[in-house]
């Protein structure tokens, strides 16, 4: 969990703004970053080694990102996968 740690760590402002560029509202996109701190670390064994722990940290932060928008805003209108896949 040490290495996950540290690579959440390095790697947290740049998910943060990955979570911004989904989230407007940067409360919730705060409040995204670290349900997804919780999730990451919580499933630290999944990730193969350092060099996939980004691709899988942005996979996990837009599902959590998408998931929280969907939650605290089930009236407005989110995207598609392919729109955030292209951001």
């Amino acid at each position: 969990q040490g290495e996950a740690m540290r690579l959440l760590i390095a790697n947290r402002a740049g998910l943060y703004a990955y979570l911004r560029a989904l989230i407007a509202d940067r409360h919730l996109a705060e409040d995204a970053l670290q349900q997804l701190s919780v999730v990451l670390l919580s499933k630290h064994a999944q990730i193969p080694d350092a060099a996939a722990f980004l691709p899988w940290a942005r996979r996990a932060a837009r599902l959590e990102g998408l998931h929280l928008l969907r939650r605290r805003h089930p009236d407005r209108l989110v995207f598609g996968d392919a729109v955030y896949d292209a951001i």
